[in-house]
């Protein structure tokens, strides 16, 4: 008798302690609404170059799904791979690994419910380098005074040229000095010459005629 006594009575606790704990998940699953379909994706189809990064987004119903029930794949890692940490949500980032053609689908777990973007990956675009062939200056001639400076204003062109860098030397440092932004600096009274070379194509040459005088205001 008392072995069944305890028997009922710990059935008896085991019936009530399930019944205290399933509205409780009942009501954790009742909040995670999961979407009936996939409308669409923001793109059918795609094409991107090699080692270019791109995002994919998924437009499900209802309005207030819970974006964890989305789960994105790619046909072929190694030509467009996934870089998003989480793959469980209505958007994914993308990378391009190599040439190729692939499909990436979303899709709602459990159900066989997708969508698919064909993603064509092609090679880099290689720039058309475009060396520079003209330096033209707004002035020739350059007046500095002595322990002043004065900045030489110029365009490289074509406007398009891969390379605008130029490098600036005076042909007498005892008279004025220039800096690689091109500022002239006046150390003495007397004249000199500014060239500005481009370093992509040296043959590219232009000349500034520094005078330094002392101030009139001295």
């Amino acid at each position: 008798m008392k072995i069944k006594k305890i028997l009922l009575m710990f059935m008896g606790f085991m019936m009530g302690l399930s019944l205290s704990l399933s509205p409780a998940v009942i009501h954790a699953d009742s909040d995670d609404p999961k979407p009936t379909s996939i409308r669409k994706l923001n793109y059918k189809k795609r094409t991107v170059r090699v080692g270019q990064k791109f995002e994919l987004k998924a437009y499900a119903r209802p309005y207030d799904y819970n974006d964890d029930q989305l789960i994105w794949s790619t046909g072929n890692k190694k030509i467009v791979k996934i870089v998003s940490k989480d793959r469980r949500d209505d958007d994914i980032t993308l990378k391009a690994m190599k040439t190729g053609k692939v499909k990436i689908t979303c899709r709602i777990r459990g159900t066989k419910k997708k969508k698919t973007c064909t993603v064509t990956v092609k090679k880099k675009v290689k720039k058309k380098y475009i060396k520079p062939t003209k330096i033209k200056l707004d002035d020739k001639r350059m007046d500095v005074d002595v322990n002043d400076t004065e900045d030489i204003d110029y365009k490289v062109y074509p406007k398009k040229a891969t390379n605008k860098k130029v490098t600036f030397r005076s042909s007498n440092t005892k008279i004025a000095t220039v800096n690689s932004r091109g500022d002239v600096r006046g150390i003495r009274p007397g004249r000199t010459k500014i060239t500005l070379t481009c370093k992509a194509n040296p043959k590219v040459k232009a000349y500034v005629y520094v005078i330094v005088e002392y101030d009139d205001y001295d």
